[in-house]
This record gives structure tokens, C-alpha cells and sequence, in this order.
């Protein structure tokens, strides 16, 4: 069984405008809550939630965790790997968007382009800035947005 860790790092060259911030962070979680609800059964009372465990110093690196994998709700862990796969579906999102993908991810819809606009809003205009995307568990990924 591994251990499943969810990093979102913003590296801006500029100071973020914290409403910026506030609404990429909302649709990133917004985001995640409607890939697990296409993609996974859930009751209501056992849905998994995306919670920011830390906030680190240096550039915005935010520590997520998944509330179900770390309360004991899941006996088999191998099972589930939702950050791995929502990163995934974002990367697929990003190539879609960046003409390097045909078509988009299933169930894309017109809420996921405007949330994936809300979630890279913060380093959209900055030169130089970037976000990354790291999920680790059975697998790894990593997402690198950036603005060159």
C-alpha cells in the first residue's frame, strides 16, 4: 500500500492577487468534486473531500490531502488513487486546450474549461510564473503549466 500525496505549487514572478488565488484554489476543488462524482459512486456521507493540509514557504505550495484515504474509509487503498487520476484528467485537459490533443478528456464540459481557466488564472499573465501539479500513490504524475 503507498501512500498518497496531492501537491499543487504555484511559482509566480510576481505577488498573486489573493482573489486570484482564492478563486483558482475553489475551482481546482471544484473540479476534483465533479471528476469524482462522474467517475466514482459515492454516498453522500462518505464523499471524498480535497482539504489543504499545508501551506509551505517559498513559492505557494499547497499540500492537499483526500479526507476519505486518510480516515480510514477505503480498506484497500490500491483501489482508489483519485489524485493520480484527477491530474491526469487536468493534464489531458491542458494538452486538449493547447491544440496537442485532439479531443478532450471524457465528460469534458463547459464548466471544466471554465474552471481549468480559473484554476491556471493566477499565472495566466505573469512571465515566467508557472503551476505544478504532482499527485503520487500507485503512480506519479506531474503537471507543469507555465507561462513562457
Amino acid at each position: 500500500m503507498s501512500k498518497e500525496e496531492i501537491l499543487v505549487t504555484y511559482d509566480p514572478v510576481e505577488p498573486i492577487e489573493l482573489k486570484n488565488f482564492a478563486d483558482s484554489i475553489g475551482a481546482l476543488s471544484d473540479e476534483y468534486h465533479q471528476y469524482v462524482r462522474r467517475n466514482y459512486k459515492y454516498t453522500p456521507d462518505r464523499f471524498p473531500e480535497i482539504k489543504i493540509k499545508e501551506i509551505r514557504k517559498g513559492s505557494i505550495i499547497i499540500d492537499l490531502i483526500n479526507n476519505a484515504m486518510n480516515s480510514g474509509l477505503f480498506d484497500d487503498f490500491d483501489k482508489i488513487n483519485h489524485g493520480v487520476e484527477f491530474f491526469k484528467n487536468l493534464y489531458a485537459l491542458k494538452e486538449f486546450f493547447l491544440g496537442k490533443s485532439k479531443e478532450p478528456p471524457p465528460n469534458t464540459t463547459t464548466n471544466t474549461a471554465k474552471n481549468l481557466l480559473d484554476i491556471v488564472n493566477p499565472i495566466s499573465k505573469d512571465i515566467g510564473s508557472q503551476m505544478t501539479f504532482h499527485a503520487s500513490g500507485n503512480s506519479t504524475i506531474n503537471v507543469t503549466i507555465n507561462q513562457a
